[in-house]
């Protein structure tokens, strides 16, 4: 039921008569204090809202299970680009996909991994003469397919990078050969620790 709260004047003009009649029995005036809201009954009050600690936190591998496509890679969808089939991965993977478009005489290709691969993602930047390369996808399998993609363009990699200290993005480091990776020196320590602390072998084609 909808409770309707009188403004101002029409709480006056009720309180009048009562304060007449208190005066009228020699009581004591309504102090303005008497007037005040009382507090709302305990089981009508609300609740400071409380979280357990696992609520506020996510593991890094309920993370990656629930990956999906890299910010790079959503801005290629969302500008509408068509992706094509990138070629089968072994394992039984199918295959990934391969986004690719041109800025000012610079292509720019996206693989997407598929999904049994958490949807991670490599970006091959290909210049005139050389290609810049970012990430390594999480699986040998997928990473290899990277490798083939890069071989078709026919151009040495002149630089490659790994962005951050994730196993999905750098997982795959190993199966690239001819390949060497260059990072940060916090990256480089955090991909050390997730290495020794997990499941994912250290490359040993990264620059220390």
């Amino acid at each position: 039921m909808t409770r309707t709260v009188p403004n101002v004047q029409t709480a006056l003009r009720r309180l009048a008569p009562a304060t007449t009649r208190r005066a009228s029995q020699g009581l004591e005036p309504i102090a303005s204090t008497d007037l005040a809201r009382p507090d709302p009954p305990v089981s009508h009050r609300k609740r400071p809202m409380t979280s357990s600690p696992d609520a506020r936190t996510l593991s890094r591998r309920t993370l990656l299970k629930g990956a999906t496509l890299s910010v790079g890679a959503l801005a290629l969808l969302r500008g509408a680009f068509v992706p094509t089939a990138a070629r089968a991965q072994g394992n039984s993977l199918p295959a990934g996909t391969l986004h690719s478009f041109s800025i000012g005489g610079v292509k720019f290709h996206t693989y997407v991994s598929p999904a049994q691969a958490v949807n991670v993602t490599s970006h091959i930047v290909e210049f005139d003469d050389q290609i810049l390369l970012v990430d390594a996808t999480m699986l040998p399998p997928t990473a290899k397919a990277v490798s083939e993609i890069i071989a078709s363009l026919g151009k040495p990699v002149g630089m490659a990078v790994l962005s951050h200290e994730h196993p999905d993005h750098w997982g795959g480091a190993s199966a690239m050969d001819g390949v060497t990776f260059s990072t940060l020196p916090g990256v480089r320590d955090g991909m050390r620790a997730e290495a020794t602390g997990g499941d994912w072998p250290e490359p040993t084609n990264v620059l220390n």
